[in-house]
């Protein structure tokens, strides 16, 4: 998925830019440092009752790799997953390390 069909999906509400520490600050999301890029999976509403979780990519802008440092997003998943850790696989898969 392409960064603009990800800021296109309504259920997933990601920002194109932001940093680490506006994601940590929601509390539904989990946040992981890797390197240049920052992985997240975030639980959501399925209208159909199950649990699901999506998984998405940000890496850093600058050099600089502290809390306040502005990232943009790369990457976010198209697939739903049954649990927070699946999510953050696939998004770990994404990044280029």
């Amino acid at each position: 998925m392409t960064t603009k069909e990800a800021l296109n999906k309504y259920k997933y509400l990601l920002p194109q830019t932001t940093t680490v520490e506006d994601l940590k600050c929601d509390t539904d999301k989990s946040v992981l440092t890797f390197g240049d890029y920052v992985v997240v999976s975030r639980y959501f509403y399925n209208p159909k009752g199950n649990e699901c979780y999506f998984g998405a990519v940000y890496r850093f802008v600058s050099a600089h790799r502290i809390c306040s440092s502005p990232l943009e997003l790369i990457a976010a998943s198209d697939l739903e997953f049954k649990d927070d850790g699946s999510a953050i696989l696939w998004a770990i898969q994404q990044a280029s390390f």
